[in-house]
C-alpha cells in the first residue's frame, strides 16, 4: 500500500494526540521500503526482489556445497542461557569471511559478548564525531537484529577476540552494575573492522522458493563465507509437539532436518552451504520439493547430533540473509554520527533528496573512504565533499570532490574514493550523499525512530550536525524534524536524526609546510585584490577561507572582492598530504 509521509522541519506544539507544527512545513509523498518487525526483531522489505544484485556472470553453481569441506567456517558454539543468537550468527559469518580472505586462521574466535553488550549499551561520552555520538539500540531483552549488529560493528565497536571479553563470564541479566562492562576503552576496542554488510531478502512461499535470491545467497557463501539468517524457532509453550512438527523428533540429538510453514522468524543461525537434492526431511509435514540449506546453530554440539542441520528451501521464515565482510584494522580515523544505522523504518520518494553530515577535522585528515547504507541492490550513490564551510549549509564551502558510484549490494558499503582529500585540523567539512534506487526513487538516508514505540535510540542530533536537501533546498535536522506516515485517519510519527554517512581517512604527515603572504592588506569597497600567497615548503594545495562572506568574498585563486566597509580575516591553508602536515596564515583585510 502506498503511504503518505510528511517531513516537517519546524518546532512542534501539542494539540490533541497528533503534533501540530508551526512555521514552514514540507509535505512530500513517500513510499515505505520496509519496516522493523519489533516482535521478531526482523527488518521486512515490502519488495524483497529489490535487494537482489544483478547477475554476476558466475558459472553454474554446484548442486552441493559445504564450507566445512574447505575449512572456511569455525566450530559450534553455545549461546545458552541467553538470547544472543543474533550475535552468534553475526560472528560466525564474520569469522568465516576472515578465514576465506586469509586474514585469520581456522581457529579464530570472535567475542559475541562484546557485540551483544555494546549493541544494547552503546552510548559514548567521547568526542561526538568519533563513535557515533550518544546513539544506542534499546531492547527489553537481549534480543536485537542484524541491522543493529552491523551498525555496532560499523561504528568501530569491535570485533574483538573471545579472550578479550569471554562469553563464559557474560551475564546479561546481572551485568548492569558490573564496572567491567561500563568501560569505554573496552567498548571501542577493535581487532577486526567491518568493511561491508551485504543484505539479501527472499520472497519464499510454501509452494515456491525464491530462486533469484537463493542464487545470490549461494554466490555470497562461495565468495565470502557463511551468511547469517533466521528461522522460526519451535514454540516453547508446546515444545514436544512443535519440535516434532518442524524437526521430526523431540530428542535433541536427532534434530537433523528442519521445515516450517511459519513466516515469523525468531532464531538466528548461520548458513554454511546447501544441497539442492536433499529431501530426507523427518518433519511430520513435508516441503513441496527437495533442497536444503546447511545450517550451523549455536546451542552446542549435543543438539542436532553435532550442532548442524538441514533447513528446507521452502521455509518462508528464512527470508533474510546477511554476509558480514571484515578486514584488518586499518588505522583510519572515523567521522560519524549514525550510531544505530537505519533505525526503525526506511522510506523513498520520487523527488531528489540528499543527506549530509558536517564535521570538524579533529586532526589533519586524508579522507579516502565513505561508508553509507544502501536500501536496495544496484543503487547509484553520488558523493560530494565540501570543506572550509561557513556553517550555513553543507555546500557553503569549497567543493573538494564529486563522483557517482554503482553499488552492487543492499546494506552497509565502504566506498573507496580513489584519492586522498586533505582536510586541515580544525576546518569544517561536509559529506553529502544522494542515493537513487534502480526504480528511480531516492532513498531518505537518515536514522528514523518510531516516536511512540522506538526499537532504536539515536538519542540526539545536535546543531550543525546533519542536513536534508529536498528539491534543492537545504534544511537543518533538529529534534523536531519528523517523518509522518499517514494511513487513512491515523498518523504514525518518526523522528529523523543523523544522516547515514561516515567519512574515513588517515592522519596527515608530520613534516612542516610554509606559506609566504602579506598578513595585512587594504582595499576599497567594490574593488578586487589578489593575495599573492605562495607555498614555500611542502606539497599541499593552497585554499582560502574568509571570516565574513557578507563583507567580502575570496576565490580559489586568492582573489578578494570587497563588498562592504570593515575588516575581514582570510585564512590561507596548505592542505595536509601523506608526507606533510597542514599550515595556515591569517591575512587581515581592511576595506575602506
Amino acid at each position: 500500500m502506498k503511504k503518505l509521509f510528511v517531513i516537517i522541519l519546524a518546532v512542534s506544539l501539542a494539540m490533541a494526540h497528533i503534533p501540530v507544527y508551526a512555521s514552514d512545513q514540507l509535505v512530500i509523498p513517500m513510499e515505505p521500503m520496509g519496516k522493523m518487525d519489533d516482535q521478531s526483531a526482523t527488518y521486512r522489505y515490502d519488495n524483497p526482489e529489490l535487494t537482489i544484485p544483478r547477475a554476476t556472470g558466475m558459472a553454474s553453481l554446484p548442486r552441493k556445497y559445504d564450507l566445512r569441506d574447505q575449512g572456511r567456517v569455525t566450530g559450534i558454539k553455545n549461546q545458552i542461557p541467553y538470547n544472543d543468537c543474533w550475535a552468534f550468527a553475526t560472528m560466525s559469518s564474520l569469522e568465516s569471511n576472515l578465514i576465506t580472505k586469509g586474514i585469520a586462521g581456522k581457529d579464530i574466535d570472535l567475542s559475541e559478548a562484546h557485540l551483544a553488550w555494546y549493541t544494547l549499551h552503546g552510548k559514548s561520552t567521547d568526542i561526538i564525531s568519533k563513535y557515533g555520538g550518544r546513539d544506542t539500540c534499546e531492547s527489553s531483552s537481549e534480543m536485537t537484529n542484524y541491522y543493529n549488529a552491523a551498525a555496532t560493528l560499523a561504528r568501530g565497536y569491535g570485533a574483538v577476540l573471545e579472550s578479550d571479553m569471554p562469553y563464559s563470564v557474560y551475564t546479561p541479566r546481572d551485568y548492569t552494575h558490573d564496572p567491567a562492562y561500563h568501560n569505554e576503552k573496552k567498548m571501542v576496542q577493535c581487532r577486526y573492522e567491518l568493511k561491508d554488510a551485504f543484505f539479501i531478502s527472499a520472497n519464499t512461499t510454501l509452494e515456491k522458493y525464491d530462486e533469484k535470491a537463493y542464487q545470490a545467497v549461494k554466490e555470497l557463501i562461495m565468495n565470502h563465507g557463511a551468511v547469517a539468517s533466521k528461522i522460526a524457532f519451535p514454540d516453547s509453550k508446546d515444545p514436544i509437539n512443535n519440535w516434532i512438527t518442524v524437526f521430526g523428533s523431540n530428542k535433541p540429538n536427532e534434530l537433523e532436518t528442519y521445515y516450517s510453514k511459519e513466516e515469523f522468524a525468531d532464531h538466528a543461525v548461520s548458513v554454511i552451504g546447501w544441497d539442492d537434492d536433499f529431501n530426507d526431511f523427518k518433519s511430520e509435514e513435508k516441503p513441496a520439493g527437495p533442497g536444503a540449506w546447511i545450517i550451523k546453530d549455536s546451542y552446542g554440539s549435543k543438539i542436532h547430533g553435532d550442532g548442524y542441520f538441514y533447513a528446507s528451501y521452502y521455509s518462508p521464515c528464512m527470508s533474510q540473509f546477511i554476509s558480514y565482510i571484515g578486514q584488518k584494522k586499518s588505522g583510519r580515523e572515523k567521522y560519524q554520527y549514525d550510531g544505530v544505522g537505519l533505525g526503525d523504518f526506511d522510506v523513498s520518494q520520487t523527488s531528489a533528496i540528499s543527506g549530509s553530515n558536517c564535521f570538524t577535522a579533529r586532526s589533519d585528515l586524508l579522507i579516502d573512504q565513505v561508508m553509507t547504507f544502501t536500501p536496495q541492490a544496484n543503487c547509484s550513490v553520488n558523493i560530494k565533499i565540501y570543506a572550509a564551510n561557513d556553517g550555513s549549509s553543507p555546500v557553503s564551502g569549497i567543493k573538494f570532490y564529486e563522483k557517482t558510484f554503482q553499488v552492487k549490494y543492499s546494506g552497509y558499503n565502504l566506498i573507496n574514493l580513489g584519492k586522498k582529500l586533505g582536510i586541515p585540523k580544525g576546518l569544517d567539512f561536509s559529506v553529502i550523499i544522494t542515493t537513487q534506487t534502480p526504480d528511480k526513487k531516492y532513498f531518505v538516508p537518515f536514522e528514523l525512530q518510531d516516536k511512540d514505540d522506538p526499537v532504536n535510540n539515536p538519542n540526539v542530533v545536535l546543531k550543525g550536525q546533519s542536513y536534508v536537501n529536498i528539491n534543492g533546498t537545504w534544511s537543518e535536522i533538529t529534534r523536531d524534524t519528523m517523518v509522518q506516515d499517514k494511513i487513512y485517519d491515523h498518523t504514525f510519527t518518526f523522528r529523523m536524526y543523523n544522516a547515514l554517512v561516515k567519512a574515513l581517512g588517515f592522519k596527515g604527515g608530520k613534516k612542516a609546510q610554509k606559506i609566504k603572504v602579506k598578513t595585512k592588506v587594504k582595499m576599497k569597497k567594490g574593488k578586487k585584490l589578489k593575495l599573492k600567497a605562495k607555498r614555500t615548503k611542502g606539497n599541499g594545495k593552497l585554499i582560502y577561507k574568509i571570516s565574513n562572506p557578507k563583507k567580502a568574498t575570496v576565490t580559489s585563486k586568492g582573489v578578494v572582492k570587497a563588498k562592504k566597509k570593515g575588516i575581514v580575516k582570510i585564512t590561507v591553508y596548505t592542505l595536509p598530504t601523506s608526507k606533510y602536515k597542514s599550515a595556515k596564515k591569517t591575512v587581515k583585510v581592511i576595506i575602506k
